[in-house]
């Protein structure tokens, strides 16, 4: 267990110092009884001092650590019956955060509870810095909040534009979804060229970078994966982990997977939260977790 993070999880990066902004704001107002009446001009002086330090390149550096999702004692269940048992993670800016655990742990009945799709009995579930606890499916997705379901869920008697443009139906900013199409195509280009093929005719794997597809044009701000390797062959689910890599570096939004296969999922995120009936039994930093011989026996086959 000395290998695994168990405090603020957070993501270092190389020969930079990332202070937490909450951390740094909580220290700001016990130092400084007039913190509320000045906050930014003193939270510039400390990014300033912090930057002069040897090892921070740039005071930016603050922001690559920016809160995107924080849940908090998170309960869900279905007909009176309890699912999730008090369930706590963060997902924060630019990174990549698995989610693995045995079949019936409480995954999925996660990410549906943060899309809105199942309402919590407890807890909080806050969305850059806004409580969406209780807020409806429709207007988290505007926010960027976007979920790609397990299994794909495409209309298979629509073309594979049909279900890509989908993604788009809040949105009424033609340029902006001009734009963010192009990207898709560039993610994955195959997509133009099926553009007006039935998407039930399409591979598993196909079908599975549509659904990725059809989520990216909804713009998010978070994007959350459910079981992206469900049903495919080895290859096709290294193919898709590859292109969420892609989308991280390309367009540097975060990602929250949950995936069955978790030695593919440790292997692309930064950070892994290990689910069992319920409740979050482990959480760390991916690469000391899949070191961890807990972790080897039970999850990687080791």
């Amino acid at each position: 267990m000395d290998s695994i993070f168990l405090g603020r999880p957070y993501r270092p990066r190389p020969e930079i110092v990332t202070p937490d902004m909450e951390i740094l704001e909580d220290i700001v107002r016990i130092i400084y009884p007039e913190y509320e009446k000045g906050k930014e001009e003193l939270l510039k002086m400390v990014r300033e001092e912090l930057t002069k330090k040897k090892g921070v390149k740039k005071a930016s550096c603050f922001y690559g650590l920016r809160m995107v999702l924080k849940v908090e004692d998170l309960k869900a269940g279905y007909g009176g019956s309890e699912v999730l048992h008090g369930v706590s993670i963060e997902v924060r800016e630019d990174e990549v955060v698995s989610i693995i655990g045995p079949n019936g742990a409480g995954k999925t009945t996660l990410l549906l509870t943060i899309a809105g799709l199942v309402r919590p009995t407890s807890g909080r579930i806050t969305y850059m810095r806004e409580e969406v606890t209780s807020l409806p499916v429709h207007e988290r997705v505007r926010r960027g909040l976007v979920l790609c379901p397990e299994r794909r869920r495409l209309f298979p008697e629509m073309t594979v534009g049909e279900n890509v443009m989908a993604g788009a139906y809040l949105r009424n900013d033609k340029d902006g979804i001009r734009r963010d199409l192009e990207k898709v195509f560039e993610i994955f280009p195959f997509i133009k060229e099926r553009w007006r093929q039935m998407a039930g005719t399409l591979s598993g794997g196909e079908q599975q970078m549509v659904a990725i597809a059809r989520a990216l044009m909804s713009r998010p701000r978070l994007l959350m994966l459910d079981e992206p390797s469900v049903g495919l062959a080895p290859v096709m689910k290294v193919t898709v982990f590859e292109k969420v890599k892609e989308i991280r570096e390309r367009e540097g939004i975060p990602v929250l997977v949950v995936e069955q296969d978790a030695y593919l999922a440790m292997s692309v995120s930064d950070r892994t939260y290990v689910i069992e009936s319920g409740s979050v039994v482990m959480e760390g930093r991916s690469a000391e977790l899949m070191a961890n011989d807990d972790v080897k026996s039970r999850y990687l086959g080791v």
